[in-house]
Formats: structure tokens, sequence, C-alpha cells
């Protein structure tokens, strides 16, 4: 087989003959041609390289490749490889260019439970026009400015906003702006402007409300999520970020001359907030009014809650934490209430629906999400009290889940058959008669921070 060919030679075209690889690769060569383009600035080339990658029939494979991958593993839907090459073929039709319509809950399937690919064409395009996006975000942060900060988790986080507020000359007023509501009132015509894509699509979009289909938080890591409707948020706030960032160096008056190499100044975005800093309030007042100019020529409304100037000494909420700054160079972390709150409301809700789980299946997954917050806050000077406070809560949980779960029995029968003591703590544990080993839930307040499985301990 040649390298140009897309299918590996057989009689017919077949799901299973095609060149995952060269796909890949063609997909890659004109992103890469994208993002040469609006590096130069030429927007018509952007848009006709946009149309071409959707167009393209490796783009389409691949769409389809992920959106199938993802239902098989939600939902274990089986696909008829047949179905799927036919779907690929026809999103060609330019009848089916633009076709964004709210995603329908509810599936056909047939006996052998094959999918329905009528009901996916608009996760589909929505794919496609992530591909055509993504490579327009490479130059996100100001290559010849080391002050433009976007961390992609929450350690890269911490680290940035400590070297932020540890310098020499350290930081005393903020300004920070909320991203979360600004999509409820836009003006998609002059929204386009900022935005390379076609207005029809962007306009659609808007119409479903897609922004509205969950409520979890954005990582600038989520590359590929499972929701598409959260990878497009993610590309278009950090594409007006990227927007703003250009207006500030090019039309902002003595932007370039402050900001140049200034230890004052940082831009850094995290989990739809936007955080820069500067030495004095007067300059991010002019800042802060050229941020509502610019939003407002680009048909974004915001309200002045959305945007504030603050002294650091009065302390700024940022991602999961409180920053606090005093003038000895004391920098204080502390984990903020909201992100607490949010944290033990997953947990509770976990516990109410883990009614068919089995004790084994429940401790691991609530351990993991036990371990994924100790990884994220454990930075926090404030990390032993709140461990300790989540520790009481969870254990009133778990204490009504087992009196649910074992009605009939005494208080006593229900503590010791689900709690061991250890090192002078009571752990929620589960007990395996085959293998005669304890599982313990992992503890909020245990220094490390993996699951603990003790093979050795016999009852």
């Amino acid at each position: 087989m040649s390298k140009g060919q897309l299918f590996y030679p057989t009689s017919q075209k077949l799901w299973t003959a095609v060149n995952w690889k060269k796909a890949e690769r063609s997909v890659i060569y004109l992103q890469k041609r994208i993002m040469k383009a609006s590096q130069k600035n030429q927007k018509r080339q952007v848009r006709n390289l946009q149309r071409l990658l959707i167009r393209s029939l490796s783009a389409r494979l691949k769409a389809v490749k992920q959106v199938t991958e993802e239902i098989l593993f939600s939902q274990n839907v089986q696909f008829d490889e047949y179905s799927k090459l036919n779907q690929v073929l026809a999103l060609r039709q330019r009848k089916n260019k633009f076709l964004l319509q709210p995603i329908q809950t509810k599936f056909i399937k047939t006996k052998k439970n094959v999918f329905d690919f009528s009901r996916i064409k608009d996760k589909i395009y929505k794919v496609l026009w992530y591909f055509t996006l993504l490579p327009l975000l490479d130059n996100n942060s100001d290559p010849n400015n080391s002050n433009f900060y976007l961390p992609d988790n929450p350690k890269n986080l911490y680290a940035d906003i400590k070297t932020i507020f540890t310098n020499k000359t350290p930081v005393k007023w903020v300004l920070k702006l909320n991203f979360q509501p600004f999509f409820e009132k836009i003006n998609v015509k002059s929204f386009s402007k900022a935005i390379p894509i076609e207005k029809k699509v962007l306009s659609k979009w808007f119409k479903t409300k897609f922004y509205k289909d969950f409520n979890s938080s954005i990582d600038n890591k989520s590359f590929f999520d499972k929701n598409e409707n959260k990878n497009l948020l993610f590309l278009l706030i950090n594409l007006t970020l990227k927007s703003l960032n250009f207006s500030l160096k090019n039309k902002c008056l003595g932007f370039k001359k402050q900001v140049l190499n200034n230890p004052f100044f940082s831009f850094l975005y995290f989990d739809y907030n936007c955080l820069i800093t500067f030495s004095t309030k007067k300059q991010l007042e002019i800042y802060k009014n050229f941020i509502f100019s610019f939003f407002n020529k680009n048909g974004i409304f915001i309200n002045e809650d959305q945007i504030s100037v603050i002294e650091m000494v009065n302390g700024v909420g940022f991602g999961n934490w409180n920053f606090i700054y005093f003038k000895k160079s004391y920098f204080f972390t502390n984990i903020s209430r909201k992100s607490l709150t949010f944290h033990k409301n997953e947990i509770k809700q976990f516990i109410k629906q883990s009614k068919n789980l089995s004790l084994l299946i429940f401790i691991l997954k609530l351990s993991e999400k036990i371990i994924y917050w100790k990884k994220e806050n454990f930075v926090a000077n404030n990390f032993i009290k709140i461990s300790g406070e989540l520790e009481k809560y969870i254990f009133r949980l778990l204490w009504k889940w087992a009196r649910k779960r074992h009605g009939k029995k005494t208080h006593s029968w229900i503590f010791n058959n689900y709690w061991l003591k250890i090192n002078d703590k009571n752990v929620f544990n589960m007990r395996d008669k085959k293998s005669k080993k304890i599982y313990q839930l992992s503890s909020y307040s245990n220094s490390s921070a993996n699951l603990l499985f003790n093979k050795n301990r016999h009852f």
C-alpha cells in the first residue's frame, strides 16, 4: 500500500480497512496550515482551510470514531461497521452541512443493540468544528512575554500564583474577571468578528444554548472530553481571551511600555476566571474600562459584578482557593467555602446514588474522589482544618447510608461491621471473606494520597 492511500487495499471500502495513521496525519497537516495562517493574520485563508478540514474524509472519519467510542464507553451501545462508514460519507452532503439541532436524549436501538446515527449528527459536527478551532489556541500566551499564564491543572495554577505573588516586588492590586455567565447575553453577529467561525454555525449553537448542558468546571487540559459542548465552551472562552490579549497590546494606550518585562504585571486564566495584576489601582481601572469597551464591541454584555479591582490585603478568590497577601511577605492560600460546598454535594450525591453498587466498587470510587480532592488542595494552609471537617461530614453520611442499608440491625452491629479501629482512628472498611483482605476507605486526614489495601490483615 502506498503512503497516500487512506484505505488498505480490499475489494470494497470498509471501516476496518481505514489507515488511521494516515487519517491522523492528514488532520494534523491541515491544522498546522490553519495555525500558520492564523499567525500571519490571514483570515480568509483560515476560513477556507477550516472548510477544507470539515469536508475532508480524514477529519470525518476521526470525528465519527471519537463520537462512537465515547457513546460505546458511556452507554454501552454497539455500532454496525457499515453504518459508521455510510455516516462518514453522508456527512459531505451540503444539505447536512450546518445541521446543528439539539441532541436528543432518546436513542433508537434495534434487537442487535445498534445505534441510530440520525440522532448524533450534532455531536459529530461539533467535534469537526472543534478540530478547526483548536489550532488557533497555539499562541494563547505571548512568546515574548513570560507574564501570561494558562495553567492546565490546579497544581500548576498554585505554582503560577506563587511565582506572581511571592516576588521581591509583591503585587498589591488585582483585576478579577468572571466569564461564567457572559454567554447568557451575547450578540452573535458582533461576537463572530472576534472568533474565526461561520456565523450560521455559531448562531445555531447559541440558539440551542449548548453552554447549559453541563455544570462542571473547565480545565485547560480538556482538549477532548466526553462532553463536546464543554470543549467548545473552553475554546470560545480562550479564543476570546486571545483576542482580548491582542487588543490590549495593540490598542490600549501605554500598554506595551508599562507591561513588557514589568514584574508587577501578569495575566492568568483558569476555570472561568481571569486575573490581571499590576502595581497601581489607577492603571487597573484604565484596563477595566478598556475591557468593558472591548466586550461591548464584540457583542458580549458583562455586569459590574463580573469585573472588579481588589486589594490583595482583602483577599481574592481564584480557582478552588482564596489568596491573601500581608505586608510582611506572608502569603496564605485557603480552600474556599464555595469549592468545599461543591465537593460536599458531590460526595453526598454519589452516596445517595450508589444503591446498586457493590461495597468494593463503592469504596474504590469514593476513595478516588477523596484522593483527587487531596491532590488538588494539599498545598492550602487550612488543609488540616478542612480535612478534619470533611472527616466528620463523611462519617455522618456513611452512618446514615449504613443505617438505611441495615434498618433492622443495632447501632453497635453496624459500627463493628463497617468501621475498624486503626492507629486510634475509626476507618470505614470492607472485609472480603474469600481473599481474607480488608479494603479501607481513603481518609482525608491521611498524609498519603494512595488507596490503602491491607493485604496482611486478617479477621
